[in-house]
């Protein structure tokens, strides 16, 4: 099935099961099929992909003509601002970009030092640049969650050192595990959130791992030549999500996880295991094993960015309270070294349906009985 396509599939299946209930007491004039417009979804696809926008990279020109796009196109389809009079939301944003060969990650374990290869054994970056150089201290899967009697920190002083942690969360191929059993609890929602929980436990830095035993793609694991070919580029941009966030942190490889637990007497795996079994953290400092961290950035800027947002307002006079959100990201790689990375996938086709449904609900004379929130 084409992109473009499959775009307009789930548009229309989003209206349809949106509106179903209401049509069926009251038949509307208008069917939804004729609201999804295949050649509008092609030609905003088109200009957001098109080299005049640039890659829509955060914080450049680009992005900005996006946004201002999106704000004429909810205004001319009669939504209402979600902020205030205005469509726009602005919010401050770094954007930064490390450099692949100044940024370096270094073991220094039983007299000897690794040097370990940017890209393809560690990444990451940090919104200035930076040097770290502690001890390691294995802190499991990084949680602390006092709802369900887990801490991985409960037994271990990480002040001063760089914590080591899995992705994820404990017992995850569990149906019965207390950690919402095979799904995801807001522990493993983003790494942010370990990084932050780290930060706060007095650590200055992360070493972050996948779970050896995964059933989802690890950063690191082999992909299709396609999949992954703009997100592998070793000088793709970064954001500064979270500004709280104040210590540096580094996605590394399995070989990488395994040299730093070399001296435990397990392996990462094995590890992992312990905790899962006992649903308790094996958290402990590392023996002789000390990291050198150090963070180059090719580019930084600082700026405001923005978030587009327009609503259509439910027609039930209670149910018109609560608010469904439908979202997407417009930003995308940008260009660099003269190449264009135009986002089609990331987010440009979530992007052209985002939009079309705000126009088609918009148009619909039957409103949801729920509030609608474009961003």
């Amino acid at each position: 099935m084409k992109p473009i396509l499959v775009i307009a599939v789930l548009a229309f299946a989003a209206l349809s099961l949106a509106l179903g209930q209401t049509m069926n007491k009251q038949p509307a004039p208008i069917p939804p099929t004729d609201l999804i417009r295949l050649d509008r979804l092609r030609a905003d696809l088109d200009f957001l992909t098109s080299a005049a926008l640039e890659g829509r990279l955060s914080l450049h020109r680009g992005a900005d003509v996006t946004a201002h796009f999106i704000m004429a196109e909810f205004r001319k389809a009669g939504l209402k601002p979600a902020n205030g009079n205005s469509f726009l939301q602005e919010f401050p944003l770094v954007a930064y970009r490390p450099d692949g060969r100044g940024t370096q990650l270094k073991l220094h374990q039983r007299g000897a030092t690794e040097a370990f290869v940017y890209g393809s054994e560690f990444r990451g970056g940090f919104p200035r640049d930076v040097t770290v150089k502690a001890p390691v201290v294995f802190a499991g899967y990084g949680i602390t969650a006092p709802e369900y009697g887990y801490d991985d920190y409960a037994a271990i002083d990480v002040s001063g050192k760089v914590v080591l942690i899995f992705d994820h969360e404990p017992q995850e191929r569990d149906p019965s595990s207390l950690f919402n059993g095979t799904g995801h609890t807001r522990h493993a929602s983003s790494p942010w959130s370990k990084y932050a929980n780290a930060q706060r436990h007095g650590a200055v830095a992360v070493l972050l791992a996948s779970e050896p035993r995964r059933e989802h793609r690890g950063p690191f694991d082999a992909t299709p030549p396609t999949a992954d070919r703009q997100g592998s580029r070793l000088s793709a941009p970064l954001q500064a999500f979270d500004e709280e966030t104040r210590i540096p942190a580094f996605i590394v490889s399995d070989t990488v996880a395994a040299k730093l637990l070399a001296g435990t007497g397990k392996t990462p795996a094995q590890w992992q295991e312990v905790i899962d079994r006992q649903f308790k953290p094996s958290s402990m400092p590392l023996p002789d094993c000390t990291v050198e961290m150090r963070v180059l950035n090719a580019e930084r800027k600082q700026g405001t960015s923005f978030n587009v947002a327009g609503l259509v307002e439910g027609s039930d006079p209670v149910l018109k309270k609560e608010t469904v959100l439908l979202t997407a990201h417009y930003d995308h790689l940008g260009v660099h070294e003269g190449q264009l990375y135009p986002g089609a996938n990331d987010n440009g086709s979530g992007t052209v349906a985002v939009l079309e449904l705000a126009r088609a609900f918009a148009a619909h004379p039957v409103k949801p009985k729920r509030t609608l929130l474009f961003v």
